[in-house]
């Protein structure tokens, strides 16, 4: 990646669906950051639709976190998101 501050950062934040408080808050931290522009590939937003203790839910599931961690570059663990879930 270039020096150049125009230049946008790739980013992945860990999240639990439906449970997403300290995802906020970290998005707007980073959205806040001077001189640090970065481009948000997590998306904590819960559908009902996908049923993820079926296996077609699973699959839905599993490809849609793929195509968010991909192409980020750098991919924030937010510790203890899960344990209370």
């Amino acid at each position: 990646m270039s020096s150049n501050s125009s230049s946008k950062i790739p980013v992945f934040i860990t999240h639990a669906w439906r449970f997403h408080d300290d995802w906020n808050r970290l998005s707007r931290m980073m959205e806040q950051a001077p001189n640090r522009p970065w481009v948000n590939y997590s998306i904590p937003w819960y559908d009902p639709a996908i049923r993820v203790h079926s296996d077609a839910g699973k699959e839905k599931l599993s490809s849609m976190l793929l195509t968010q961690i991909i192409p980020a570059r750098f991919i924030v663990f937010l510790c203890g998101v899960y344990s209370a879930r």
